[in-house]
């Protein structure tokens, strides 16, 4: 989490970030939803893209 004394670019640079996952995981979904034909079939899988991807904006791309 960013501190109060973050400066405004490393904030704005973290809310990008965060920004854009949740628009690769809104892809993702409306793609899961197609193929698996309903939202209750595809929440599984979507709730692991979700953590895989909140998990790797946490650590960073260092160790991809």
């Amino acid at each position: 989490m960013l501190g109060k004394d973050t400066d405004p670019l490393t904030g704005r640079l973290a809310a990008a970030q965060i920004m854009a996952v949740f628009a690769v995981l809104m892809m993702d979904n409306h793609e899961r939803v197609l193929a698996e034909g309903s939202a209750a079939a595809a929440l599984p899988g979507a709730l692991d893209a979700a953590n895989r991807a909140f998990d790797q904006l946490e650590r960073g791309l260092a160790g991809l």
